[in-house]
């Protein structure tokens, strides 16, 4: 996690998978074990010997923001999907 909520959520991981349906990010431990989070991105992975860590960011607006990104490197977005990512900037804003 980043920032004041820095904590670790897993071990040993060896699989990290996102899910775009569900927009859960999903980490699966060398024992099996699986650890999931909601609306998160992964900002850093870091294997340097005797510190492994992956910096991890959570909001609500990174599945849509994947979601987004994923349908402009397709040219398949619309132009209501971009305002309504605007939108949820906007509220945001406003709450600043």
């Amino acid at each position: 996690m980043e920032g004041n909520d820095l904590k670790q959520v897993a071990e040993e991981i060896l699989v990290f998978k996102y899910d775009e349906d569900t927009g859960t990010s999903a980490f699966y431990g060398i024992l099996g074990e699986k650890v999931e989070l909601n609306n998160a991105l992964v900002l850093e992975v870091n294997m340097i010997p005797k510190r492994h860590d992956i910096v991890v960011i959570q909001s609500p607006l990174v599945s849509d923001f994947v979601s987004l990104v994923k349908k402009i490197n397709k040219n398949s977005v619309t132009q209501k999907e971009i305002e309504d990512f605007q939108n949820k900037l906007e509220n945001i804003k406003k709450n600043l």
